[in-house]
């Protein structure tokens, strides 16, 4: 394990044995993946470099644009992720590349982007903005984000995702918010998008709801995007 720090984030790597292994950049926010990556080697997880970003500011860092809070108490979701996704792509997975090439001379197979509850709805924010990771986790995501499916069915992407994992609790949409009801229902509507586009993509149901073992379900969409 390695960590660093760079412009407040702190990056934990949990390198790979095997060079040229891929990469998947995980936004945590709390600890430093630890427990998601005890939960890939328990799983047998196949070979991979597992880079954990944290110090994030969720409803501001992840968020696409403004949108109201959701729970009563919670600060507006500030829309920052724009500017979050220039520091990770321009200033954090270069510094970060360069150090690992130093080391092992070998460039990784590719870069995935995985990410639970605003983590996921970030994961495929960013699939519509940069071609810097080729798939993408979004567990349990926060595809109820007002304005999120509407704008993906309009964006063309800036290059073809290699796959796509989502997935769910069974419980989530049973709740009495009429915003954060909607998770299933555009959840599919997402997977429904990524077929059209003939992009490899599997929607796994969970039982639960949201809070329900977060680390194993953001492990088995991290598995299986490592597997196809």
């Amino acid at each position: 394990m390695k960590e660093l720090t760079i412009q407040g984030k702190t990056i934990t790597i949990y390198p790979a044995s095997s060079p040229g292994a891929p990469r998947v950049w995980l936004n945590v926010y709390d600890g430093r993946g630890l427990d998601i990556h005890e939960r890939l080697k328990e799983l047998g997880a196949p070979e991979h470099t597992l880079i954990a970003v944290g110090g994030i500011d969720y409803d501001n860092d992840l968020s696409p644009w403004p949108a109201p809070a959701v729970f009563r108490g919670q600060e507006d979701f500030a829309g920052g992720a724009d500017s979050y996704l220039e520091l990770l792509t321009e200033r954090i997975m270069p510094q970060v590349s360069e150090e690992m090439l130093a080391e092992s001379g070998v460039r990784p197979a590719y870069d995935a982007l995985a990410g639970y509850s605003m983590g996921g709805l970030f994961a495929l924010y960013a699939m519509m903005k940069t071609g810097a990771f080729t798939r993408f986790v979004s567990a349990s995501g926060s595809l109820w984000y007002p304005g999120f499916l509407e704008k993906l069915a309009e964006t063309e992407l800036p290059a073809r995702p290699g796959a796509v994992y989502l997935s769910l609790g069974g419980k989530e949409a049973k709740t009495n918010d009429p915003v954060m009801s909607q998770v299933e229902t555009r959840t599919r509507a997402v997977r429904d998008l990524m077929a059209e586009r003939d992009i490899p993509v599997t929607l796994e149901m969970n039982p639960g709801n949201h809070f329900r073992e977060p680390d194993l379900r953001t492990a088995k969409g991290i598995m299986w995007i490592l597997e196809h």
